[in-house]
Formats: structure tokens, sequence, C-alpha cells
């Protein structure tokens, strides 16, 4: 649909560090125009905490559980919001544009290596998203602005 982009968010199976419920609170500004797709990884230890707080947010977010295959996601999306592992692989095969948040420190040389590619953002390790809630806000409003149709 021409002026609705869609963000796709996608920390694995565990989000051991609980990178999707910081990328929410981050995202809960973003105009409602923008469809945000949620993953809930099989062995989410949180997944009720992210269900009640998107309820909190007046439903923001669309939930997706129980995907085991995320290829037509991740094709129908214009942003992918990830950590390093599958998932961004799978989106700069696709060609989407790649936001990633690291879990670890030790990141660090991949997230180096990741910066070549042109569709990729790296953020840095996770704390940095906690300390400054708008860094990951206005990264993606950056993008946004530079598509067409917003």
């Amino acid at each position: 649909k021409k002026g609705i982009h869609r963000i796709l968010i996608s920390f694995g199976g565990e989000d051991p560090n609980k990178l999707t419920i910081h990328t929410m609170k981050c995202l809960e500004k973003l105009a409602s125009c923008i469809k945000i797709l949620i993953v809930i990884g099989p062995f989410f230890k949180h997944r009720d905490q992210i269900k009640d707080l998107n309820s909190h947010l007046g439903d923001k977010f669309e939930l997706l559980e129980n995907s085991f295959d995320l290829s037509n996601d991740i094709f129908t999306t214009d942003f992918l919001i990830t950590a390093i592992g599958a998932t961004l692989f799978e989106g700069i095969s696709h060609k989407k544009s790649c936001i990633v948040i690291s879990n670890y420190t030790s990141d660090k040389a991949d997230e180096i290596k990741l910066s070549k590619f042109e569709n990729v953002t790296t953020i840095g390790y996770y704390e940095k998203i906690i300390k400054d809630e708008n860094l990951l806000l206005n990264v993606l409003k950056k993008k946004l602005s530079s598509l067409p149709n917003l």
C-alpha cells in the first residue's frame, strides 16, 4: 500500500536481553501510519511482558508468535530491526534496510564488517538504546524520510 511502511522486529528465538521490549519502548512515538510487526520467538521468557506493554501502548504493534519461517515477512517489509544472526543475513540477501542492535559487546568486530553493507546500519551494544531512547527512533526516522510516499 502506498504511504504505509512496514517494519519487522525480530530478535531470534530467545531474545536473552529483552531487545524486543527495549525496541518497543523506543518506537512507541513512531507515526501510526507505519505498520510494525514483532516476532515473538519460541523461547522468549518475556512474551507476557511484550503483550502487556503492547496492550499498554494501545496495541500499536502487531505480534507474531509460533512462526518458524519469516521469509515472506522479511520479503514484504521495508525495514528489519534485528540482532546479528540468521534473520539479519536473510534481510541482507533480500536487500532490505537493516538496523542491527547487538546483544553482546563482543559483536563489535561483526558490526564493523556489517557496516560495510550499504543496507545495514549498526547501532552497537543494546545498552545504547536504553541510555538514549531517541537513538533508535532517530535512526529509523532518518531512514524513513529517505523513502518515497511517507
